[in-house]
C-alpha cells in the first residue's frame, strides 16, 4: 500500500466519522466519493505492484538465486515453528 493510498483511506475514514456524526447527505456523498477513490487507487497500486514483480521475474538474468530472492522479498521469509513438545506436569 502506497503513502497516497493510505492518505486516501485516512481521508475516507475521517469523512465517514463526520457523516455518522452529522447525518447530512452531503457528508455521506463526500464519504462515498472518497471511499470509491481510495479503493480505486488501492486496486491500481496492487496491480502495479504485481506487474512490477512479474517484470522483475521475467527479466531476471541471474537464474534461480535471483528468482527466489525476489519471491522471498515479496512473500516474506516466514519460518514456521515446530509443534511444541507436550509438557507433563510431574510433581
Amino acid at each position: 500500500m502506497t503513502a497516497k493510498v493510505k492518505t486516501l483511506f485516512k481521508t475516507a475514514r475521517r469523512l465517514h466519522k463526520r457523516a455518522q456524526r452529522t447525518n447530512h447527505f452531503q457528508d455521506i456523498d463526500k464519504h462515498k466519493d472518497a471511499r470509491r477513490e481510495a479503493k480505486t487507487a488501492w486496486r491500481k497500486a496492487e496491480t502495479e505492484f504485481y506487474a512490477n514483480i512479474e517484470s522483475k521475474l521475467k527479466t531476471s538474468k541471474n537464474g534461480t538465486r535471483k528468482y527466489w530472492s525476489i519471491i522471498k522479498n515479496v512473500l516474506g521469509n516466514k519460518k514456521t515453528e515446530a509443534i511444541p513438545c507436550i509438557s507433563t506436569a510431574t510433581q
